[in-house]
């Protein structure tokens, strides 16, 4: 049987981290049976260290929506009502992420609340 050690969550310092998008995976709710996206990103802090950090949004691709803003910051352009884009095709994509502090259930984690372009070099 396998042996698990248990561990408190990681919390990262609220800033903007240089970021690697690895994937979207559509999950569903057993809260609400709806469907969402799970994004994953690999950050990076300024000394160098990575760390993992995964965010969530819903699926509507709609211009007001974390969908649309997120993915326009992988392609660094903006989309074009009606134009298909499949995310994982953008995997290793380098961004900037925007980690803040937040508190569920007396709890406190890191949330990804933007997801932004990597500037130009």
């Amino acid at each position: 049987m396998p042996v698990i050690t248990t561990k408190a969550r990681e919390l990262h310092p609220a800033g903007v981290y240089r970021a690697t998008f690895r994937q979207a995976e559509e999950r569903t709710s057993e809260r609400t049976n709806g469907t969402y996206l799970m994004w994953r990103f690999d950050a990076r802090t300024k000394e160098g260290a990575t760390f993992a950090i995964t965010a969530a949004s819903s699926i509507n691709s709609t211009p007001r929506a974390k969908l649309w803003s997120w993915t326009e910051a992988l392609l660094r352009r903006p989309l074009v009502v009606g134009e298909s884009i499949e995310l994982n095709d953008l995997a290793g994509r380098e961004c900037l992420i925007d980690v803040q502090i937040e508190v569920k259930g007396g709890e406190e984690y890191s949330a990804v609340m933007a997801v932004l372009p990597f500037p130009d070099a």
